[in-house]
């Protein structure tokens, strides 16, 4: 994935949540999470590396559990997750993962990075203008939040860039 904000999943129907994820360089080689933004119950919550949580961009602690409008944030033994009483439960550990769950009311019901929780594993690559992507770059660049943030750098292939060690080890099996 590219160094842009994108959309990670979100409710195309009823427009109740939304989850962005925003990325940056990590290590020369990948991308790392530098922020998730969740758009629900008319608040916007934003959790960045480290672990810093703001509403509407204002700081907030989380030594004690949040709350707000029936969502409630707290702070885990490995990042910070924030429930709802709609169905949708975010998590980000602080530097690579992020988990959304939601519940199955919004099955055919969202769109983003996460899919489109139809069941169809076929059609999970459905970009942002409602075409099937042909490749995973161009699939992930479609739901880019600013489309003017840079294309996805083309992955290279893991074979001709293993450590010379790993070459020797695949030669002697």
């Amino acid at each position: 994935m590219g160094f842009c904000e994108y959309v990670f999943s979100k409710d195309k129907v009823q427009n109740r949540f939304e989850v962005l994820t925003k990325n940056e360089p990590c290590n020369n080689r990948y991308s790392c999470v530098a922020s998730v933004t969740v758009f629900i119950k008319e608040l916007k919550l934003k959790i960045t590396r480290g672990g810093k949580f703001t509403v509407f961009g204002i700081p907030k602690e989380v030594t004690q559990p949040y709350f707000n409008k029936g969502v409630m944030v707290r702070r885990k033994e490995k990042g910070i997750q924030i429930n709802t009483d709609v169905g949708v439960t975010v998590e980000y550990d602080g530097v690579f993962n992020v988990f959304v769950t939601i519940h199955s009311r919004y099955r055919e019901m969202t769109a983003g990075l996460c899919g489109n929780y139809n069941g169809d594993i076929n059609d999970e690559y459905i970009g942002q203008n409602s075409h099937l992507s042909d490749s995973i770059v161009d699939f992930t660049d479609s739901w880019k939040v600013d489309q003017s943030c840079p294309n996805s750098p083309i992955p290279e292939n893991p074979c001709l860039t293993t450590s010379s060690i790993a070459q020797d080890a695949k030669m002697k099996c």
